[in-house]
């Protein structure tokens, strides 16, 4: 699938962000990883931020900071984490075969966290890349060696290929083993021997982004890296995370 003239625009024109601009966390311990993009409850039109639930914390209340404290800089509150979700460390065999009554639709696959970005800090989503998403992309139209890319806080734009769909793996997470089920991972559009690390420690809450019918799409977020492959959980599955949530009465959808 080749990018069209709107989503090279995206990688040309989107402006080259600071560390800061793209970096959120928490303070206790400190974190820094990056700020993915926005959704809004179409309710109440509040606008939240998204990362990864282990940059910007487990606990419901969590102060979110911009840029991440971790980088010890002159840092912001800007938010309070509302729903945080990482699997289960149930020690079970992460094994599908395992699971016969298996609800894709759980949380086992997410590590990602939700914060209510403050009423005065609504400017930070004009000029963040995910301001340009139009579409969520649903998993059953993804493909593999689709061509993908995110934005990191460490790496930057970063093109980027749909390696594997649908994947269980376990993957560490500060150094904790996750069964992370129904994920799906990122190469390099290069070939193989040409492979450096894909993203970097810090790109944790990138999201990645397609074109799909002519549309930039949202397909899901980066948490994880190991080498030449990035790990990322779908779109499809933070959005009914936030549906079925006690605090997302209405869901959230992308901001309009």
């Amino acid at each position: 699938m080749e990018l069209n003239d709107s989503v090279k625009a995206y990688i040309s024109n989107t402006p080259n962000q600071t560390k800061a601009s793209l970096s959120v966390g928490k303070a206790f311990p400190d974190t820094a990883g990056t700020l993915g993009g926005f959704l809004q409850c179409p309710q109440t039109r509040k606008i939240y931020l998204i990362s990864c639930a282990h940059v910007l914390g487990m606990e419901a209340g969590t102060k979110v900071f911009n840029p991440g404290p971790y980088e010890g800089k002159k840092t912001k509150k800007i938010g309070n984490v509302r729903l945080s979700i990482l699997p289960n460390l149930d020690g079970e065999t992460c094994n599908p075969r395992k699971y016969s009554q298996y609800n894709p639709y759980s949380d086992y696959g997410l590590d990602v966290a939700v914060a209510e970005l403050n009423a005065d800090d609504y400017s930070l989503r004009t000029s963040h890349p995910s301001n340009s998403v139009e579409h969520v992309r649903m998993i059953s139209s993804m493909s593999l060696h689709d061509k993908v890319l995110f934005h990191g806080k460490v790496s930057g734009k970063t093109e980027a290929k749909i390696r594997y769909l649908c994947l269980w793996d376990e993957i560490l997470i500060d150094d904790e083993p996750y069964c992370f089920r129904d994920i799906f991972v990122l190469s390099s559009r290069q070939p193989q021997y040409l492979n450096t690390a894909l993203c970097s420690p810090g790109d944790s809450g990138s999201w990645v982004i397609s074109d799909f019918e002519d549309l930039l799409s949202w397909d899901g977020m980066l948490f994880a890296g190991d080498g030449s492959h990035a790990y990322c959980c779908f779109a499809e599955y933070i959005l009914e995370a936030c549906k079925t949530s006690d605090y997302f009465r209405y869901g959230l959808s992308l901001v309009t």
